[in-house]
């Protein structure tokens, strides 16, 4: 069985407008089915080309764009552009349709009977947690954001598998935008739609898309996941367009836990007993030990309140030990650590590969110093250096 195509190409699209001005130039771009895609870029890098060239509201100069494997040459106008959801910045209701007539515009010129538009409508406006008497009001009687909605239920409304968003929510206040974005990705992810969208917003793409397409000047210069252009951007260009502190919180978000672990943890076999355990916590001035077996797996943790009460240096740690109340992985990612050992209060965790094999330990002060950085940006940890002896007799004593 033959793969189905993108639901839109781009093969050596370029837009150039009289007197030579390049909008586009030589671009090449697959969107897969079901992909929310972000165009971001500063003004002028070609991106709302881009988008308008999708439905044929600006032609390419040369190249060919395909939708769901057809040329859109070859697709009429007026039937390509009712095919595709389309939603602007300032939204575009008819002011003097009802909320049911803005809905249900497409489908009523697609010629779709009275009652099939009717319950259209109806489960629209549900979707978007709206009450259905709104749909006899008018636009002017709803809130900008509301309005929004009722924008992005339209796009929906014939079943197109495409929407093109060209700068959606750049007008509305943060709290009622974020709304809106949640949304959005809700019924994106729910109705399995193709999504391409213009932002000027960095914070806005790498939240919504499963990819960033970055322009500058006509040009694609880096087309990757969020994650991709967070950590790795493609050039200066993109680096600067993401920010300092983008990158910095991105590059600290994205450490192990085998980036952060102290190594070689201070542990204690399973069958040496008591007094050997008071000797090595005496020795490294620590309240804890982790335990291990002959072959270094982590089974258990050792602590001195655990100890206090026994009078028999001969009491093997293997019958004294507790259970480890939370360890990870060595690859597991920041904000996987930061909640045992910030929200859970935890004093420190340890770190074991996919074996169990124990390989490291994090304590509250590294963690702490990690996301100063992130915070402050500095490039040296601001407290000296502290050996793991000493980190985990901190962490005891709080």
């Amino acid at each position: 069985m033959a793969a189905k195509p993108p639901m839109v190409e781009f093969k050596n699209v370029s837009k150039i407008y009289p007197g030579g001005k390049v909008a586009v130039e030589n671009i090449n771009l697959r969107i897969e089915r079901g992909e929310f895609v972000c165009f971001i870029g500063t003004s002028g890098g070609g991106k709302t080309t881009t988008l308008r060239m999708i439905n044929g509201m600006l032609i390419p100069t040369g190249g060919e764009i395909t939708v769901d494997g057809k040329n859109i040459h070859d697709i009429d106008p007026i039937e390509l552009r009712r095919s595709i959801g389309y939603v602007i910045q300032n939204i575009g209701l008819m002011p003097h349709m009802t909320i049911r007539d803005n809905i249900t515009l497409v489908p009523k010129l697609l010629k779709w009977p009275k009652e099939k538009r009717d319950a259209r409508a109806k489960e629209l406006i549900k979707m978007v947690e709206l009450p259905e008497e709104f749909l006899d009001r008018y636009p002017s009687e709803l809130s900008g954001g509301q309005q929004q909605r009722i924008g992005v239920i339209r796009a929906l409304a014939a079943d197109q598998q495409i929407i093109l968003m060209d700068e959606p929510f750049g007008a509305l206040d943060p709290l009622t935008r974020e709304a809106l974005q949640r949304l959005v990705k809700r019924l994106q992810q729910q109705m399995g739609r193709t999504i391409i969208m213009v932002t000027h917003d960095m914070d806005e793409a790498i939240r919504l898309a499963d990819r960033v397409v970055i322009m500058d000047q006509g040009h694609i210069v880096q087309n990757a996941s969020p994650d991709d252009v967070l950590t790795h951007p493609a050039n200066e260009f993109v680096a600067n367009l993401i920010g300092p502190e983008r990158l910095r919180q991105a590059k600290v978000n994205h450490l192990t836990a085998a980036e952060i672990m102290r190594p070689n943890p201070i542990k204690i076999h399973a069958q040496q007993n008591l007094g050997d355990a008071l000797n090595q916590m005496h020795q490294y001035h620590v309240d804890s030990l982790m335990v291990v077996d002959d072959e270094d797996h982590l089974t258990g943790i050792l602590d001195l309140k655990t100890l206090r009460n026994q009078q028999q240096p001969q009491l093997i740690i293997d019958d004294m030990k507790h259970a480890v109340p939370v360890k990870i992985k060595e690859d597991e990612r920041l904000q996987m650590i930061t909640e045992p050992l910030l929200e859970r209060n935890w004093e420190y965790v340890p770190v074991v590969d996919e074996q169990n094999h124990l390989k490291g330990i994090i304590t509250r002060s590294a963690l702490v110093d990690v996301i100063y950085d992130a915070v402050w940006g500095t490039t040296e940890n601001p407290h000296p250096a502290k050996d793991q002896a000493k980190d985990l007799k901190e962490a005891g004593e709080q």
